[in-house]
């Protein structure tokens, strides 16, 4: 979804939506509300409505996908050690932000079904 703006994920984004119908015939399109990005909500709702803009006239519908084993994504989370200065203690930071229900998830976003 390109959450966090980063020039390569939108990139990806905007090439998935220019063969969109070519793409959807053979492949289900999944976009992923990616993480950590999407656990601060100012940049979640950014991320969001630029997202909406960049796949009009699309309307995707929200899949929230519950985390169910904790320790078991902290240990997925920490292989990618590159991407921290010191690996993560706890799922705060990947979870994605909302104003209620704090449960622990993560989300996509999916057109049709």
């Amino acid at each position: 979804m390109g959450i966090g703006g980063h020039v390569d994920h939108l990139i990806t984004l905007r090439a998935v939506m220019q063969h969109y119908e070519h793409l959807r015939s053979r492949y289900e399109i999944v976009f992923y509300e990616d993480l950590f990005y999407a656990s601060h909500l100012d940049e979640r709702v950014r991320g969001i409505l630029r997202f909406r803009e960049i796949v009009r006239p699309l309307m995707p519908r929200r899949w929230s996908l519950p985390v169910r084993d904790c320790a078991e994504k902290l240990e997925l989370i920490r292989l990618y050690r590159s991407q921290f200065s010191e690996p993560p203690e706890n799922l705060t930071t990947f979870n994605p932000a909302k104003l209620f229900n704090f449960d622990l998830h993560e989300a996509v976003w999916t057109v049709g079904a």
